[in-house]
């Protein structure tokens, strides 16, 4: 296998290749209005976001874990699908909840 020197063309084209998204178009209902929006997601997860979306998971559910143990099940699985669209989507999901 021929290997690759290092240059600003090989990082530019692994940079597009991670950085690709797919648009999506989806209905959202507004005060009782539909309206179509679009909204891109990742088409690569990159490591460095899959780290931060597990690191937040892991803060933000030891809280719960520490306060209301019982609960932990009800919460994490649709916990993770709000951090899944907040790290891998253009939805503008707060930081603050």
């Amino acid at each position: 296998m021929a290997k690759k020197a290092l240059g600003l063309s090989l990082v530019e084209q692994s940079y597009e290749e991670v950085s690709r998204k797919k648009k999506v178009e989806i209905p959202i209902k507004i005060e009782g209005k539909t309206q179509m929006t679009v909204l891109e997601i990742d088409e690569v997860f990159t490591s460095s976001k899959i780290r931060e979306c597990v690191e937040e998971l892991v803060s933000r559910t030891d809280v719960i874990r520490k306060t209301n143990q019982d609960k932990l099940a009800d919460v994490v699985e649709v916990y993770m699908i709000f951090l899944m669209i907040k790290h891998f989507t253009s939805f503008p999901a707060p930081d603050e909840y």
